[in-house]
């Protein structure tokens, strides 16, 4: 850029040796780049590559320039931008962006239901006839007699009258066992409940 003998002489020489040393080549073509540019992953990087080849370019329109970026656009995104006719470009940038997140594969919560098989009964046949041919188990088990459980139960329930329990409680006892009770009382007979 320069040799310590060549000093710059003035602001032109020194921007030019800038443009010259850290610019863009001259052999680019930043107008052919910008037309032919189109959006292949999100819009914000799309647009950014379009400003940075737009602020290269000069003598374009600004509606040539929101042409060039709506058309540019991936399908979807370009027709919905059209459909609301945006007359700037910051206002095709947001709506581009904002139908991106309408195009944007959402990640799906997967909740598996369990797989059970069933048959299904012969169609051909009557009801009746299908569900006794069937050689399959039972769906439900039959029901255990009522009577039988609540004699079982019956028989662990030591059921006290109101008389009994306002004795134990002036007495202090456990309804339970027949130990001394106290707040911190665990019965030594535990039994768990069923309900």
């Amino acid at each position: 850029m320069m040799s310590r003998a060549n000093a710059f002489q003035s602001w032109v020489a020194f921007t030019r040796a800038l443009e010259s040393e850290f610019g863009p080549s001259p052999y680019e073509v930043p107008r052919s780049n910008l037309f032919k540019l189109t959006q292949t992953g999100y819009v914000q990087d799309y647009y950014a590559q379009f400003t940075a080849l737009a602020n290269r370019v000069q003598g374009v329109t600004t509606e040539a320039l929101l042409d060039c970026f709506v058309g540019g656009l991936k399908p979807d995104i370009r027709r919905d931008v059209i459909a609301q006719s945006p007359t700037t470009l910051l206002r095709s940038v947001s709506l581009a962006k904002l139908y991106e997140e309408k195009y944007l594969p959402r990640p799906r919560t997967y909740y598996p239901h369990p797989q059970t098989k069933t048959q299904s009964p012969n169609t051909s046949l009557p009801l009746t006839q299908s569900l006794k041919s069937s050689n399959l188990p039972p769906l439900l088990s039959s029901p255990t007699p009522l009577t039988t459980m609540t004699n079982q139960r019956n028989t662990n329930i030591k059921k006290m009258t109101s008389a009994e329990m306002q004795l134990r409680r002036e007495k202090g006892l456990c309804f339970t066992c027949d130990e001394k009770f106290s707040p911190t009382h665990r019965c030594s007979n535990k039994q768990y409940m069923l309900l």
